[in-house]
């Protein structure tokens, strides 16, 4: 369940994780002034999505662009290399998750089955919801697929004013099926954040 305290400690996780991967790049001393200031920056951002009247799950999604605004604030560098840095933290965040989900796919009778009901499960705790208009559009034997008709991420970096970062949280959709390519592969052909009128997600059995 998704509450304001698990947003805070999502909000703590990811700091975390900034900061050493940071120190990994500039080192913990040369680092630190750039590390302060992307501290402070995410502080602010999350702070004011914390102080909003608005639900806990609403608040879980746009703590990630604030994420992404802060670490492109402090740092002169390409829209693909933040990509780049943002993948690398969000795989560090993420794996636990997809190696538990890989074991209990590689223990399931069906594979399929299985990795199919992990997409759903996920999709009923953050996506299937108005923030992101979620459609199923393929559920069979040999592919599964939604569309998401609308992008919280997208209205934030708007309203923020850096549209251009938006594809950036796009970048780490794919390594849910990186853990499991010995089972399925995942498509994607367009995104609301490139100017696409939605986001296309399909997942294909091998």
């Amino acid at each position: 369940m998704v509450d304001d305290n698990s947003v805070r400690e999502l909000v703590q996780y990811l700091e975390g994780l900034a900061v050493s991967h940071l120190e990994t790049i500039y080192g913990k001393v040369h680092g630190s002034e750039t590390i302060k200031r992307f501290q402070e920056q995410f502080a602010k951002r999350s702070g004011d999505v914390m102080a909003r009247p608005i639900d806990p799950l609403w608040k879980h999604h746009v703590v990630n662009p604030c994420f992404v605004i802060a670490l492109k604030e402090v740092q002169e560098i390409s829209v693909s290399s933040l990509e780049e840095q943002v993948v690398d933290i969000y795989r560090v965040m993420l794996q636990p998750f997809y190696d538990r989900h890989r074991q209990e796919v590689a223990a399931s009778t069906d594979s399929w089955a299985s990795i199919v009901e992990g997409i759903k499960a996920g999709n009923r705790q953050y996506y299937d919801n108005d923030y992101f208009r979620l459609k199923v559009v393929f559920d069979t034997d040999e592919v599964f697929g939604f569309d998401l008709h609308r992008c919280l991420y997208c209205e934030f970096f708007r309203e923020w004013g850096y549209s251009e970062l938006a594809p950036v949280l796009c970048a780490y959709d794919g390594l849910f099926t990186d853990s499991l390519e010995e089972w399925v592969s995942f498509e994607r052909t367009k995104t609301i954040a490139e100017g696409a009128d939605l986001c296309d997600f399909r997942f294909h059995r091998k």
